[in-house]
């Protein structure tokens, strides 16, 4: 019978990529999800550099965000670099 481990390693062919793009997808939804807070929360007039910041730590991902993610981004830059008040439409 055929094994269904590679040999050296503990786990099924491709789950470690497939748990690792998991891991990658959860951590970039958790900083949308905060970025979506502080930005409701109008952190980017009164905390510019904290949401600079958070920013830079979602774009470093940026050949693996979805388009609608990246039009949030580049949204949420615009209101911050004009010192716009944010609404949630």
């Amino acid at each position: 019978m055929p094994s269904k481990h590679r040999v050296g390693g503990s786990n099924p062919s491709g789950q470690a990529s497939f748990n690792i793009m998991s891991n990658l997808k959860n951590k970039i939804n958790k900083r949308l999800d905060e970025l979506e807070e502080l930005m409701n929360n109008q952190k980017h007039l009164t905390s510019p550099n904290l949401v600079t910041e958070h920013i830079q730590s979602i774009t470093k991902f940026w050949s693996v965000l979805s388009d609608e993610d990246k039009d949030y981004i580049e949204c949420a830059k615009f209101a911050l670099e004009k010192k716009l008040e944010w609404k949630k439409d």
